[in-house]
């Protein structure tokens, strides 16, 4: 007891010994503390399914890309300057813009893997909002959501979801990397553009805006409907991207770039099914490879 009295005599005489002002202001921060409350001011999230444009464009691409944007514009003017010379796409109607995505279309279907690439990499500048020729972030959204309702009405999907395909089964590049001891970017450089592709396209389609003409609203609908059903490949796209998952995991393909895989995977089930199913399908998913 003795002890008892002497702290609270030395605590008395602490505070006797403080100024006015410091005892109140140290009797508050006391009170403070034994309260719970804390200096910081609360953080708050927003949780949602998707994020500013911005954001889940940046989220696609790594810093070792960068060069690529260019690369990508290159191959598209090349193209694009062969049949029409002295011309802008920005300029153009809709009728030449569709020309000449069926003209681009018709190139994924060559042999040769280098002119295939080229092309691919044209298609890619298209879904970027084909930025050279705009002046402002708004003006690149605009283009490059007209330019993946162009690509998409003219069957470009179908066609990058069989070349995915292809990609995929391709034995030779698969053993190639197993080999390897370590994998570089050139290694998954047909598998990222093509991706990049399709997540530009799924990512576009799926944010609806009160501009948006009946017509893309009726190609809005269809794509969704068809995503998630086995149109593409006799499966669902994202039953396909979940073979590439187990396939990198396994080690057979550690070329595959998860991130970009996981990212379209995502957006592919939020886009084709509710979200109840959603959840689901992501329980599962964390069940078996978390």
């Amino acid at each position: 007891m003795e002890g008892v009295g002497l702290c609270a005599n030395n605590k008395q005489k602490q505070n006797q010994m403080l100024p006015n002002k410091m005892r109140g202001e140290f009797t508050r921060n006391q009170r403070k503390d034994s309260e719970g409350f804390s200096e910081f001011p609360d953080l708050e999230f927003e949780y949602s399914d998707a994020d500013k444009w911005t954001v889940e464009l940046s989220e696609l691409y790594s810093y070792t890309e960068g060069p690529e944007f260019l690369l990508n514009r290159k191959c598209f003017e090349e193209d694009f300057h062969t049949h029409m010379p002295d011309q802008k796409w920005t300029e153009l109607d809709s009728v030449q813009h569709r020309a000449h995505a069926m003209r681009l279309l018709d190139g994924l279907d060559v042999i040769g893997r280098e002119r295939r690439l080229k092309v691919a990499r044209a298609i890619l500048y298209m879904a970027q909002g084909t930025f050279s020729e705009c002046s402002s972030e708004l003006e690149v959204q605009h283009w490059m959501r007209y330019n993946v309702f162009l690509l998409l009405d003219v069957g470009a999907f179908t066609a990058l979801v069989e070349l995915l395909n292809m990609e995929i089964d391709n034995s030779a590049a698969c053993s190639s990397a197993v080999r390897k001891p370590a994998i570089s970017l050139a290694d998954s450089t047909d598998l990222r553009v093509l991706l990049n592709i399709m997540y530009l396209m799924v990512e576009a389609i799926q944010r609806e805006e009160p501009t948006d003409s009946p017509e893309w609203k009726t190609i809005r609908e269809t794509f969704k409907s068809e995503l998630g059903s086995p149109l593409y490949n006799h499966e669902p796209v994202s039953v396909m991207l979940f073979g590439m998952v187990t396939k990198f995991c396994s080690g057979h393909a550690p070329h595959f770039p998860m991130k970009k895989v996981l990212l379209l995977l995502w957006k592919t089930i939020l886009v084709s099914y509710s979200k109840s199913i959603t959840i689901t399908i992501f329980t599962i998913f964390q069940v078996c490879f978390m």
